[in-house]
């Protein structure tokens, strides 16, 4: 599926774009390879639940954000990747602007040119995205860079 807003393809509205991710999630099975790809506006939001250190939601900005508004890690995390089947290999890269965290994944890189291997992050709440068994076996990685990140689960 692809969302553009060229006026040809689907537009990248909030509720598009929700959307796009919740089938994502619904249609992949055990053993598929999924592949997610956000380049746009990317933003951040004063915390509304206490879960981010720095005070802040790190958000994927739609087409229609100024009536919309823009879209919270947090509904990222709940529509994309906690539904994910087990066993689902998906690989998302988010080109934008705070995007290290835009998937609330436990595991990370961050490519500052001191890391060089993944780390859990010891702040995560497993409890809250209902992951404690999945902690062990690499719920989520995250390889964040400026612009990009990817995970994997399985």
């Amino acid at each position: 599926m692809i969302l553009l807003d060229d006026g040809y393809h689907i537009s990248p509205t909030k509720d598009n774009i929700m959307a796009a991710y919740r089938q994502l999630a619904a249609e992949s099975e055990p053993g598929d390879a999924v592949f997610c790809h956000y380049s746009g506006h990317g933003g951040r939001l004063e915390d509304q639940d206490g879960d981010e250190e720095d005070g802040y939601d790190e958000t994927l900005v739609p087409l229609d954000y100024m009536t919309e508004g823009q879209i919270r890690d947090d509904d990222l995390f709940v529509t994309l990747v906690e539904p994910m089947a087990e066993g689902v290999a998906m690989t998302c890269i988010m080109d934008c602007c705070h995007s290290g965290t835009v998937l609330d994944l436990p595991y990370k890189f961050i490519a500052d040119g001191e890391s060089d291997e993944m780390a859990y992050d010891e702040k995560y709440d497993a409890a809250k995205f209902g992951m404690e068994d999945m902690l062990g076996m690499a719920a989520g990685i995250a390889i964040s860079a400026v612009a990009n990140e990817c995970c994997t689960i399985s």
